[in-house]
């Protein structure tokens, strides 16, 4: 005698896992919490020096060899700015927030272009002057400097495309360009977020001069450029079809080890280079 079974179904997945809106909107509010520190310490550095021509900052120093004043004070509106719409893309972007207030989304959306514009310029200008603690130009490394100019460069690229699409009606092409802007818009974040992972490592398994230099010059390209070329490679392939089968909880695993890179980046850059 056979005794038929029908058989156990499969366990379904929580709710959240396979909420894409939850999984990006999880990505941006740890960006935001995570953020928080390194945003009020350039803020407040910045404007400090702005308003007095003094800082406590190491870098915002007029008496530096071979400076460049106007290189200072770019140095100055430039972690002003960044700390400005560092804070504001990732609400400028957060589904939850932007679905549901049309008219804050357009508020926030035009500060960030403005102050994207203004950070682009000042930010391009600091790197072409600013003198390192020798004397000559920023980090003693032209690929450094070429990193730098040319973030500045991409970031006014990229904000005069967000703006474009959106004269244009051109949505689709309109929320890929806004999200490159906040890529850039992080950029000098996710750069500090990439010195922690540097500490971690070096502080682990050491490391020589050469080593350390060349991991610098990476990391100067890496943290625009590689955000940039992951977002329209994204788009690219999924016009093509090509993340049609991924399974409905790759959003989330791919947001949280988004979170768990800034977050392990932000501790060890906040925890050992500003406290």
């Amino acid at each position: 005698m056979t005794t038929l079974t029908a058989p156990l179904p499969k366990r379904a997945l929580p709710n959240f896992m396979t909420d894409q809106m939850f999984a990006i909107n999880m990505f941006l509010v740890s960006i935001f919490i995570f953020s928080l520190p390194f945003v009020e310490h350039a803020f407040t550095a910045g404007l400090g020096f702005l308003l007095t021509g003094e800082s406590t900052h190491g870098a915002l120093n007029l008496e530096r060899t071979g400076h460049f004043p106007i290189a200072i004070y770019a140095l100055a509106a430039h972690m002003v700015s960044g700390a400005v719409i560092n804070f504001l893309s990732p609400l400028q972007v957060h589904l939850g927030l932007t679905q549901k207030n049309k008219k804050l989304h357009r508020v926030i959306g035009g500060a960030v272009i403005v102050i994207s514009f203004t950070g682009a310029l000042v930010g391009t200008t600091f790197y072409a002057l600013y003198p390192d603690d020798v004397g000559t130009r920023l980090m003693r490394s032209p690929s450094n400097l070429q990193a730098g100019s040319l973030f500045g460069i991409a970031m006014f690229i990229v904000t005069y495309k967000v703006v474009q699409t959106l004269i244009q009606r051109d949505f689709k092409q309109h929320r890929i360009w806004a999200i490159s802007m906040f890529a850039m818009a992080i950029g000098s974040y996710t750069s500090r977020v990439m010195d922690g992972w540097e500490y971690l490592y070096f502080s682990n398994f050491g490391g020589d001069a050469q080593t350390r230099r060349m991991v610098a010059i990476a990391t100067a390209w890496a943290f625009w450029l590689l955000p940039l070329a992951m977002i329209h490679g994204y788009y690219a392939l999924k016009s093509r079809g090509m993340f049609a089968n991924f399974p409905a909880y790759a959003p989330f695993v791919t947001s949280l080890a988004g979170v768990i890179f800034y977050g392990v980046g932000s501790y060890f850059y906040i925890a050992i280079r500003l406290f």
